[in-house]
C-alpha cells in the first residue's frame, strides 16, 4: 500500500564501485560493461561519499534512479545510461530522495522529502544548480512544458507550484484528495494529481485556481505514478491485488471522467511488480523498479512498451538498499 511513511519506503544504495567503503568488498557491475569508475578521480569521490559522472556522460540519454536513505544512511540518485543501462555516475547527499522529473532541456529534478528541498540537476551535471525550499514534504513532482513551472506534491498538506522553478510557490489543495503522492502536466499545461485516494485524481486546468475530480467508475483502484505519453495520461494502478502484474492504464480524460483505453501488465521474472513507485516510460520502453516476492525494490526492470509481460532486462545488483523512481534526461 502507497502512503507518506518514508521510512517505510526509504532506500538505500552502495553504489557498485569496488573501492566503495563500506560494502563489505568489491561489486560486480550493474550494466554489461563500463559500470564501474573508469578514471581515478571518480573511484576516489565514489569512495569519500562524492557525487561523480564519468566523462562524456553528458553526450548520452541518462536515466536517474533515486535511492532514499534510512536508519541514519544518506539517500543517493544513480544515474545509469539509457537504454543501455551501465552506471556512470552518482548523486549523493540526499537524506530521502522520492519522486524525479525532468524539464524540456533534461535539467532533473529530485524531491527530497528528508529534508524539504527539491533539488535540480543540468543534464549530466554533479552539483545542483538550484535548491528549492518546500514548505512540506516533497514526494512527486513535474515540469508545465508550456511555462516551466514547477509542480511538486507535498505529502496530505497541497501541491506547491513554483513559477519557472523558482522562488515561493503557490499552495493548491483538494479536499478530496488525501495524501498527494504524484502529478503531471500535459502538453497544454494542465496539471493531473493524486493520492491516496481511490479511483480518483484532480485536474487543475492550465491557470485555474480549483481543481476538477476526475474518476475512473471503478477501472482503477488506487492511482499512483503518472505520465503524459502519445496524448494519454499513462496511470500506474497500485489497488491491484498484491504479488499479481502490475497494470499501467492509458487514460483518454473526458470532462470529469477517465476511460482506460489501454492497459500493460508488468511482471517480475518471478510474479507480480509493487507499484507504489515512479516508473517512466521513454519511447517503447518502460523503465522503474522491479519487486518479486519477497526481494524488496531491490531490481531495476525495463519492459517493452505497450506490450509489457516480463522484463526485457533486470539490472540486480543494487546492494541492500530499496529504489524508488526514475526519470529519463534526454
Amino acid at each position: 500500500m502507497k502512503g507518506l511513511d518514508f521510512n517505510r519506503h526509504a532506500l538505500s544504495i552502495c553504489a557498485a564501485v569496488a573501492l566503495l567503503a563500506g560494502c563489505g568488498g568489491s561489486q560486480p557491475p550493474i550494466g554489461a560493461s563500463g559500470a564501474m569508475p573508469q578514471t581515478f578521480a571518480s573511484a576516489m569521490h565514489a569512495e569519500r561519499g562524492e557525487s561523480w559522472m564519468l566523462s562524456g556522460a553528458t553526450s548520452q540519454d541518462l536515466l536517474y534512479v533515486s535511492a532514499g536513505g534510512y536508519s541514519g544512511q544518506q539517500g543517493a540518485v544513480l544515474v545509469l545510461s539509457f537504454p543501455k543501462g551501465d552506471l556512470v555516475g552518482t548523486l549523493t547527499g540526499f537524506s530521502v530522495p522520492s519522486g524525479e522529473c525532468v524539464d524540456e532541456s533534461g535539467d532533473v529534478f529530485v524531491a527530497d522529502g528528508g529534508a524539504d528541498t527539491i533539488r535540480e540537476y543540468a543534464h549530466g551535471g554533479t552539483t545542483p544548480i538550484a535548491t528549492l525550499n518546500d514548505p512540506g514534504e516533497p514526494y512527486g513532482c513535474s515540469v508545465d512544458p508550456t511555462t516551466g513551472n514547477l509542480a511538486v506534491t507535498n505529502g496530505s498538506d497541497s501541491v506547491a507550484i513554483y513559477p519557472s522553478a523558482q522562488g515561493t510557490p503557490t499552495l493548491y489543495s483538494d479536499p478530496s484528495i488525501y495524501e498527494y503522492l504524484f502529478c503531471a502536466y500535459d502538453n497544454h499545461g494542465n496539471l493531473f494529481v493524486d493520492g491516496t485516494t481511490s479511483d480518483l485524481i484532480g485536474e487543475l486546468p492550465k491557470g485555474g485556481a480549483s481543481f476538477t475530480n476526475i474518476t475512473f467508475n471503478g477501472a482503477i483502484a488506487g492511482p499512483s505514478s503518472m505520465q503524459w505519453v502519445g496524448g494519454k495520461l499513462v496511470i500506474v494502478d497500485d489497488g491491484a491485488p498484491w504479488r499479481t502484474p502490475t497494470p499501467v492504464d492509458r487514460v483518454q480524460i473526458s470532462g470529469s471522467t477517465g476511460i482506460v483505453v489501454g492497459t500493460t501488465h508488468l511482471k517480475s521474472q518471478y510474479g507480480g511488480v509493487a507499484a507504489y513507485v515512479q516508473y517512466w516510460i521513454q519511447g517503447h520502453n518502460i523503465v522503474g523498479p522491479e519487486r518479486s516476492n519477497g526481494d524488496g525494490h531491490r531490481f531495476l526492470g525495463f519492459w517493452g512498451y505497450p506490450t509489457g509481460g516480463k522484463p526485457i532486462q533486470t539490472l540486480r545488483h543494487f546492494d541492500s538498499g530499496y529504489l524508488w523512481a526514475a526519470v529519463v534526461s534526454k
